[in-house]
């Protein structure tokens, strides 16, 4: 049973039982929590739910964690239930909607608490893991966009989602499969990251692993921009064709480029842009085209001084630069000015020093410690 389970590894409080030995009618009250179920009435039951999630987020309350007897499923009650956990890092994503592919309707949010900032827990199933939204800790900034793990990987991160995006591209293309062990060591290559990176498991954060931290943080402001011009669609397109670059380039035994040349950015762009209507909600763009261009370029040139940073708060300031005003100029549909650029990223170092220092000891890593180089290549 569900609430056996997650009794016996101290998850969560807050846990929703549904009982269909139990029938209070077909309604579904705050108070009561408890409704006859079955196979037949499993997504009423994960609608009202949600919805009462979404009204507890609006009130400022905790989120509430679903548990169903196995029975309900179809199951076994003797079936042990996996649960899943993890943590959801650009810098620590706190106050992330997490859920699992196999069922988006029951959802958990990341920790914000001082120390364990991204962390999530009380998921039980299987599929990808999803990371939505949410506030980046390392800039205090609204994290725009989705973050992707495969399924069994214990952090959730920009390159986790390179990572699933190879795993699920390959289902999509009913060729041969390709495990998320597989996908991963393509991607490290790819990336030029040391054989044997755990993409799946490290917190290149709390390490301070420089190729990890920068190859993420290069991967979330592509991530952010694409998603500032057409929303989580045109960015899931966009890191499906940056994957199959990077996948291809690390099967090879080479380093991809695909993140630092803005002709490669705007190539994968144009494609997306030609071949799929995800970029037809654009916001008010009056030439796409141009605003394409503008994202490689901004893309290219802010991703190079990513290359050349020697801590967490070098990377910091630049991306907060991007998720603040860049990803502010590319949804109102204003070309971004790249000569403005580093006076940008000066502007928000300043304002990145302020934040470090309201955070104190609650940042729950050192902001200038020097970064170890041990996982590049």
């Amino acid at each position: 049973m569900f609430k056996s389970a997650i009794n016996n590894n101290v998850v969560t409080a807050n846990v929703v039982v549904y009982d269909e030995a139990k029938n209070h009618g077909d309604t579904l009250s705050e108070s009561g929590f408890e409704l006859k179920i079955s196979e037949f009435s499993l997504d009423k039951l994960f609608s009202k739910f949600r919805a009462i999630n979404e009204r507890r987020v609006q009130q400022g309350l905790s989120l509430l964690v679903l548990a169903i007897p196995l029975s309900a499923c179809g199951g076994s009650d003797s079936t042990p239930a996996t649960e899943v956990t993890g943590r959801a890092i650009d810098g620590y994503l706190a106050n992330s909607k997490v859920f699992l592919t196999s069922n988006p309707d029951v959802f958990v949010q990341t920790s914000n608490e001082a120390g364990q900032q991204g962390t999530f827990s009380g998921l039980f199933g299987s599929g990808s893991i999803v990371v939505q939204g949410g506030t980046d800790i390392s800039t205090g900034k609204t994290f725009t966009g989705e973050l992707r793990a495969p399924e069994g990987a214990t952090v959730v991160t920009p390159l986790t989602t390179i990572v699933d995006a190879v795993v699920q591209k390959a289902v999509a293309s009913g060729g041969a499969p390709v495990s998320a062990a597989e996908a991963q060591a393509q991607v490290a290559k790819g990336l030029g990251l040391s054989e044997g990176a755990d993409l799946m498991a490290t917190d290149f954060v709390a390490t301070g692993s420089a190729g990890m931290s920068k190859a993420a943080a290069q991967v979330a402001n592509l991530i952010s921009m694409v998603s500032a011009a057409g929303g989580s669609d045109a960015s899931a397109a966009v890191m499906a064709e940056v994957s199959t670059k990077i996948a291809a380039a690390g099967s090879a035994g080479g380093k991809s480029e695909v993140l630092t040349q803005a002709s490669e950015i705007k190539a994968i762009l144009e494609t997306v842009s030609s071949t799929t209507d995800v970029f037809a909600d654009a916001p008010g763009f009056d030439d796409l085209a141009a605003v394409m261009d503008n994202i490689a370029t901004v893309a290219e040139t802010v991703n190079a001084k990513i290359e050349v940073a020697t801590s967490l708060k070098d990377i910091a300031a630049t991306q907060q630069a991007v998720q603040e005003d860049f990803v502010a100029s590319i949804s109102a549909g204003v070309v971004v000015d790249v000569a403005a650029i580093d006076t940008l990223i000066a502007e928000a170092t300043a304002e990145l020093d302020v934040y470090i220092e309201s955070l104190g000891d609650d940042a729950g890593f050192d902001f200038t410690a020097e970064l170890d180089v041990s996982d590049v290549d």
